[in-house]
């Protein structure tokens, strides 16, 4: 995902998380609804952005 949500890379995933800790849903286009679930979904997460 190219999204820009961050201004620094290696903190958008960070703030991607902490949005959907607070109830926020993150979709793209592309891949569907991002989840963190568990420690593989943060990993694939992170390296995705």
């Amino acid at each position: 995902m190219y999204d820009r949500l961050g201004r620094r890379d290696s903190e958008t995933p960070f703030f991607v998380e902490d949005l959907s800790m607070y109830g926020v849903e993150i979709w793209s286009v592309t891949e569907g609804q991002q989840r963190f679930e568990s420690h593989a979904d943060k990993l694939i997460n992170y390296i995705r952005y």
